[in-house]
């Protein structure tokens, strides 16, 4: 085929008129003559972009229809590689448009990615924060169980020594005590008679000291009576708080359960997710049994264009074939990418509920976080209030050991005074005696044997009734003595369960920041499941992008074998414009005038 039919075949030729690829044609007679530019398009092999597409040159010809006569078999030599070709760039601008969505959604995934390690990060530190509190609570916990135990230990000890050093001491002084009264009941019979006045008024103020002791014993009763109301009113407390533990119990077994079942959908959940991802890899396989499809039609349609060049006269039909063909793949591509935003779509929605329902149950931990919290602050305030009481009965028991030593001072005292009578008693038995030799008189011993007697009796009398009333006394104080004894080893045990309850609830405490803990690396797991999910869709639109990439080679390999380089005469010189057009730069055009 010489120059002059190639020319002459741009005069009938087809145009495009729309970027859809819809081919026209413009059917002229041989003797109309119009002047017109044709452009055609060939393949230069001379400069190369970054978009890999070799340079084309646009030649444009003013030709007249008179000059060329063009054959009938070579009119539409052209007009499907110029269609394609504007098709082509059409496909390009719109995938630099892609690209850059893709690079922009990758660069807002990659900075989530970067706030969930942020995330992660700090809830690890928070974690590590509350390990070393309950390791701090459990040597807090450890050092006040040995010193309550040294405190038990000296308090048991100092308790064993006072209860045998008073009670030795006391046994001791009574026994003498009586022993002197009933020598001195036997043996001092006649002296008593003269001292008569002065045992009344000993034995009136006797008497009123017996009196203020009594009135001592009411102050002392009624303080016990208090104290056991105050021992009523802490067992009263005891059981409340044993009714709040049963409770905080019932609380916490009702957690686990949740937190259990909390798991169990956990897994459920991961289940799901498998099963979604089964779907996508086997939508993947559908999707990758399309695009061979779609390869297969376009062998086919390369198979059409070869023989195109063998049947000249069937051109026209392959041509409207090709054009199906290329509806069909349009078709295809648009399905694909339907079926590719519906899964983009479904996957959205997943993920976002998987956030809610992660976003749910950590309100719900928050909640149960701050309930707890909310215990544990009643639960400090009980145990202040407690150890307020335990102060309030040490008072009460230190004031009563007071009062014990008061009155051992009292009855030291009035052995003392019997003591200074005895030997008032001595002394003026002497001065008697005395009076009467250097008198002359020496009275018999059983002078005034009645009187005697009479005034012996009734001073028995008087003498054992204070000595009954002294008896009654040492009884009572020594009863006292043994009620307070019983009521310090009631204290002692009230204090070690306190002591108890108190590390119970410490172990509680520490029972909760473990749950706390749970809960928290809960969270990190969730997190972790999600950051896997990010990156799987980083992975899916980075396998997207290279299958793009991928795509545009074999789409520009198929170009550049598209049709061999077309050789048209030039009229005037060649003029190069260099077109830009961003990462995906086109090749040099060249123009003929």
């Amino acid at each position: 085929m010489t120059d002059q039919d190639i020319h002459s075949n741009s005069n009938n030729s087809e145009r495009i008129n729309t970027p859809n690829n819809k081919l026209t044609q413009n059917s002229t007679s041989d003797n109309s003559v119009h002047p017109f530019y044709d452009t055609k398009i060939s393949k230069c092999h001379g400069d190369v972009n970054d978009s890999g597409l070799g340079s084309s040159r646009i030649i444009s010809k003013k030709r007249n229809i008179t000059e060329d006569r063009a054959l009938p078999t070579a009119k539409m030599d052209l007009n499907p590689q110029r269609g394609f070709m504007f098709y082509d760039l059409n496909d390009i601008e719109t995938a630099v448009s892609e690209v850059k969505a893709c690079e922009r959604e990758l660069s807002d995934v990659e900075s989530k990615l970067l706030d969930l390690t942020e995330e992660i990060r700090n809830r690890e530190a928070k974690i590590i924060d509350l390990e070393d509190e309950i390791s701090e609570l459990q040597e807090t916990k450890c050092e006040l169980e040995a010193e309550n135990q040294k405190i038990r230990t000296s308090f048991k000890g100092y308790l064993k020594e006072s209860i045998s050093r008073n009670g030795d001491k006391l046994a001791t002084k009574i026994s003498n005590l009586e022993n002197e009264l009933e020598h001195q009941k036997f043996s001092h019979a006649e002296e008593i008679k003269d001292l008569m006045n002065r045992e009344d008024f000993r034995s009136k103020v006797y008497a009123n000291i017996i009196n203020e002791l009594e009135t001592k014993l009411k102050d002392l009763r009624a303080i016990s009576r208090s104290q056991k109301e105050q021992l009523s009113d802490s067992m009263r407390q005891n059981r409340r708080l044993e009714a709040e533990k049963e409770y905080l119990e019932e609380l916490t077994q009702n957690s686990r359960k949740r937190i259990e079942d909390l798991r169990e959908k956990m897994q459920q959940k991961l289940t799901r997710i498998v099963e979604y991802e089964k779907e996508l890899n086997f939508n993947r396989r559908q999707l990758l049994a399309i695009e061979k499809r779609s390869a297969e039609l376009e062998i086919e349609r390369d198979l059409l264009r070869e023989q195109r060049a063998i049947s000249e006269e069937r051109f026209k039909s392959m041509n409207s074939e090709i054009i199906n063909m290329s509806s069909a793949l349009q078709a295809a591509n648009c399905k694909i990418s339907k079926t590719k935003l519906d899964e983009k779509k479904r996957i959205q929605t997943i993920v976002e509920s998987l956030f809610h329902r992660a976003e749910k149950g950590s309100k719900a931990t928050r909640d149960l976080a701050a309930y707890l919290e909310n215990e544990k602050k009643s639960l400090m305030a009980n145990n202040q209030r407690m150890e307020l009481t335990i102060n309030d009965l040490r008072l009460t028991c230190s004031n009563a050991e007071q009062e014990i030593s008061k009155a051992n001072k009292e009855i030291m005292r009035m052995r003392s005074s019997i003591a200074k009578y005895v030997k008032d008693k001595y002394t003026t038995e002497i001065t008697v005696t005395k009076c009467l030799q250097n008198a002359g008189i020496f009275p018999p011993k059983l002078d005034n044997q009645k009187s005697s007697k009479c005034l012996q009796t009734t001073l028995g009398l008087d003498v054992q009734k204070s000595l009954q009333l002294i008896s009654n006394k040492i009884d009572c104080l020594l009863r006292e003595n043994e009620n307070l004894k019983k009521h310090l080893a009631t204290q002692q045990s009230k204090i070690l369960e306190e002591c108890s309850k108190n590390a119970a609830h410490v172990n509680e405490n520490c029972n909760q920041l473990e749950a706390r803990l749970q809960s928290a690396r809960e969270d990190n797991k969730q997190l972790c499941i999600q950051q896997i999910l990010l990156r799987h869709q980083l992975e899916t639109k980075r396998f997207g992008i290279e299958k793009y990439a991928e795509d545009k080679r074999e789409h520009q390999e198929k170009l550049s074998d598209f049709g061999p380089p077309m050789r048209y005469k030039s009229i005037g010189p060649m003029k190069p414009i260099r077109v830009n057009s961003g990462k995906l730069g086109l090749s040099i055009f060249y123009l003929d005038i």
